[in-house]
């Protein structure tokens, strides 16, 4: 291979590491802070039937006080949740605390409110976790075109270097060539 052919091939994959390299730091980061927002949305839901539960213990000279923090919690709830596109967990969440938790209603029966709170907020935190497991779609994007990348020239110089497994690797460079491209 010509020397000038060989600085083009080095700088073209240094280039691609260093652009996949920024798009996984970045990703790494998002993933950082999406962590951060579950764990903020977990102790919020987690104070939020706290003090929803505290309801029927409450006396009433302290009523006051609880309800402020169940609006409080209510709220920082509804601001991490909102969105155009929330799941149906989430909605279903969202209307739990609407129809149950904001009205403070210390008569009804909680239990059935209690499961569903717990069955919705367990299945948003765990929609919430498995994207941060999966990571972003760049990142993975990335990811698969980077693997990809070192396959094809694994087998590329293998092939102009080997010349006993040459004819099968070209074979299937070429396939892959058709199939991909």
């Amino acid at each position: 291979m010509d020397a000038g052919i060989a600085s083009v091939v080095a700088a073209i994959i240094a280039a691609a590491a260093a652009g996949v390299g920024l798009v996984i730091t970045k990703e790494n980061k998002t993933s950082e802070f999406r962590q951060a927002w579950i764990d903020g949305l977990r102790e919020e839901l987690a104070e939020l039937m706290e003090n929803f539960l505290q309801l029927r213990t409450t006396p009433p000279e302290k009523l006051p006080e609880v309800a402020g923090k169940i609006y409080f919690l209510s709220a920082k709830v509804k601001l991490r949740l909102s969105s155009k596109n929330l799941t149906n967990e989430e909605s279903q969440l969202l209307k739990i605390i609407e129809d149950y938790i904001l009205k403070m209603d210390r008569s009804s029966n909680i239990t059935d409110v209690v499961r569903q709170y717990f069955e919705y907020s367990s299945s948003v935190l765990k929609t919430e976790w498995e994207r941060v497991k999966r990571g972003e779609k760049k990142y993975r994007v990335a990811i698969t075109v980077s693997y990809s990348i070192l396959v094809f020239l694994g087998l590329y110089f293998a092939s102009r270097f080997i010349p006993a497994i040459s004819e099968k690797i070209l074979e299937i460079i070429e396939f892959l060539n058709y199939s991909l491209f």
